[in-house]
């Protein structure tokens, strides 16, 4: 009894699981561009579906601890050069739950690009 126990407690869990996680997720796309001899042009772009959003990458201040970090992996065949752009209709709004901080995010969409030296 208690192997068919679990094992329908572990049907229920993973059915919520499922269910918590949301039915239209946000969607990646990644590209390169060559824009010289040895610089290449990451470029991220993320289409958000309607009724979410996606923060900036920028930090919005102390009070608001979230944000979207975009994270690259230290090599020795490529520098980071610049800083990343973020391209895209920006969106603010002021949030009570973090002491009424202004918040950027996208509604729509948003492509991030970084620039890359390669060695």
């Amino acid at each position: 009894m208690s192997k068919l126990y679990r094992f329908f407690l572990f049907l229920f869990s993973l059915y919520f699981y499922q269910a918590a996680q949301g039915q239209n997720p946000v969607q990646f796309h990644f590209s390169q561009e060559q824009t010289s001899g040895n610089e290449v042009l990451i470029k991220i772009k993320a289409t958000v579906p309607p009724g979410a959003h996606l923060y900036s990458v920028k930090e919005f201040s102390a009070d608001a601890p979230i944000h979207t970090q975009i994270n690259f992996d230290s090599s020795s065949s490529y520098q980071l050069k610049d800083s990343l752009v973020e391209k895209g209709g920006l969106l603010q709004t002021t949030e009570a739950d973090f002491g009424h901080a202004t918040l950027h995010y996208f509604s729509d969409s948003v492509e991030w690009q970084q620039a890359l030296q390669l060695q």
